[in-house]
């Protein structure tokens, strides 16, 4: 791994002025729409990126006007391309917005004439409302895209059947395709991956036990019907009895059959060609955060975690991440919070006791 100083490559800040914390936010993968939430209103922004003449990269973002309906607060929100914004609002709908380019010769809007005023248009594409027991309960709290932006899964985080739902595009509207069963515990994150010609729907639950089902069959795929259902018995202790809950899910483009599943202080990687150990392998293997396991009751067990070939690792070399996900094929982005620098804008203790003389 390579470590990168904030400082040396950071672009720029974008601050938002007000006296609500955001709630979500999300940035399209070419790069130039920003979607961000707070318990307000939905803001839409395109980004432009410029260069001095000393080769210093800024950034200007230019707000899009959305109309009352489509700024409303949500709980999370996704592109699901440069075109379609998904929003999962706090009330329970799912608000699906198009982004369009501007016609130039389009000076009706208000913000003609004005430096810098973006050139896109937003407009609502299609409102879908999900009804079950519990979208009166609990909001969506994860979307999901597939990359070819056809596909996308939206979760509750509870427990129960229809709890985490598959939509797909047909044309311009989205319709419902099928609802994954209960699980044993809440599903903290979804994601899509590629597979071979068909588009597979991984899911974490909140104690790490991990599916893979096949969006288009509408089953479980080969890894998960090997492992069984309900798979947390026969998930590795070390994930049954860990202290994080998954966080992210991600897939490296150059090894689809691998994915990953994150926490705040852990990740761990599974290759669904390989059938699950009983313990996972750990990096480092002497890390004070890890598991002290007897080398002997392994042997016993017919399973050596240090194996090169274990399927289940899970690496602690970071700590504190506040984002994880691969920018390339074979190429990953770790952010992590450096709890000094969070320490150094503590104020002044009020009251502390000093011991001994």
């Amino acid at each position: 791994p390579v470590a990168l100083e904030a400082k040396e490559t950071k672009l720029g800040t974008i601050s938002f002025r007000g006296h609500q914390n955001l709630v979500c936010c999300d940035i399209s993968s070419c790069g130039t729409l920003l979607a961000a939430s707070d318990a307000v209103t939905l803001m839409l922004f395109e980004i432009e990126y410029e260069k001095d003449e000393d080769g210093n990269m800024t950034i200007r973002p230019s707000k899009i006007k959305l109309q009352d309906s489509l700024a409303v607060p949500c709980q999370t929100v996704k592109f699901a391309s440069r075109e379609t914004l998904i929003c999962a609002t706090l009330d329970g709908p799912i608000n699906v917005i198009r982004v369009d380019e501007r016609d130039d010769d389009d000076s009706s809007s208000e913000d003609s004439g004005r430096i810098g005023r973006p050139s896109f248009d937003a407009s609502p594409a299609q409102t879908i409302r999900e009804t079950s027991m519990h979208d009166f309960l609990f909001p969506i709290q994860t979307i999901a895209t597939s990359s070819d932006g056809l596909w996308f899964a939206t979760s509750r985080g509870a427990v129960g059947s229809r709890d985490t739902r598959v939509y797909r595009s047909q044309g311009n509207k989205w319709e419902h395709w099928y609802s994954l069963p209960a699980f044993e515990a809440p599903v903290s994150t979804v994601q899509f991956r590629t597979q071979g010609d068909g588009v597979e729907l991984i899911l974490a639950c909140s104690n790490f036990t991990s599916y893979v089902f096949g969006v288009t069959g509408k089953k479980l795929g080969s890894w998960s019907e090997g492992i069984g259902f309900p798979a947390t018995e026969n998930m590795p202790k070390d994930l049954r009895y860990s202290h994080y809950y998954p966080t992210r899910c991600v897939v490296n483009p150059a090894s689809p059959k691998m994915f990953l599943v994150g926490s705040f202080g852990s990740f761990c990687v599974f290759d669904t060609s390989r059938d699950l150990p009983k313990y996972c392998k750990t990096v480092p293997p002497s890390h004070v955060r890890g598991r002290k396991r007897k080398r002997r009751k392994m042997s016993l067990d017919g399973n050596d975690s240090s194996s090169t070939e274990s399927n289940c690792t899970i690496c602690l070399r970071y700590n504190g991440m506040l984002f994880l996900d691969f920018i390339s094929d074979n190429e990953m982005l770790v952010v992590e919070q450096p709890w000094l620098d969070v320490v150094e804008t503590f104020p002044d203790a009020l009251d502390r006791k000093m011991y001994g003389s």
